[in-house]
């Protein structure tokens, strides 16, 4: 398996206002990954963040996590929700400060047009033993190609993702077994 960089965007020193979106994905790969490292600056311990495709307007998305807290606790959930996927729960105002959220997103056979893709994520962050750990699946529910990917920390007006937040898009080709 190899795994090219697609797309990055780094949030400046004011922040973002708005949802981040990657538009006209390459059609070439196999996967797509995505690497998320952010912070919300809304008063709240930490923020949802949310994974949908901008051409699927009003779609349904389906989604099941296990979730644990800082303090031992545990947590499963599994939900359908309009718009997005809850893919992160990244610190935020009320979290101490420079604490930023991590997650691995992947988007397998993102280009299959015989199937809904699936959606797998691992990430979390720690605010000394109080943060949080996710383990989500979900489905994009679309025959077609995804070809943009949005991210939003739902539907918050003004700043939506801090200064120095980082999201990347990578493209996984497969590589193909041979022989016996």
């Amino acid at each position: 398996m190899s795994m090219y960089p697609i797309a990055s965007f780094q949030v400046g020193s004011g922040g973002q206002n708005g949802d981040i979106i990657f538009n006209n994905i390459p059609q070439i790969y196999t996967h797509l990954h995505v690497r998320v490292f952010a912070r919300a600056p809304f008063a709240s311990a930490d923020a949802p963040v949310g994974l949908y495709t901008p051409a699927l307007s009003g779609a349904v998305y389906y989604f099941h996590g296990l979730n644990g807290g800082g303090g031992g606790s545990a947590s499963s959930a599994s939900q359908l929700t309009y718009g997005d996927i809850d893919v992160q729960r990244i610190p935020a105002a009320s979290t101490a400060s420079n604490i930023y959220g991590y997650q691995t997103i992947d988007i397998l056979d993102y280009t299959n047009t015989n199937k809904y893709k699936v959606v797998r994520t691992l990430g979390g962050y720690d605010a000394n033993g109080s943060g949080q750990l996710h383990m989500e699946g979900g489905v994009i529910p679309t025959l077609n190609a995804i070809q943009s990917l949005g991210f939003t920390t739902y539907g918050i007006t003004g700043t939506t993702f801090v200064a120095y937040s980082r999201i990347d898009l990578y493209g996984i080709v497969a590589s193909t077994a041979t022989g016996a």
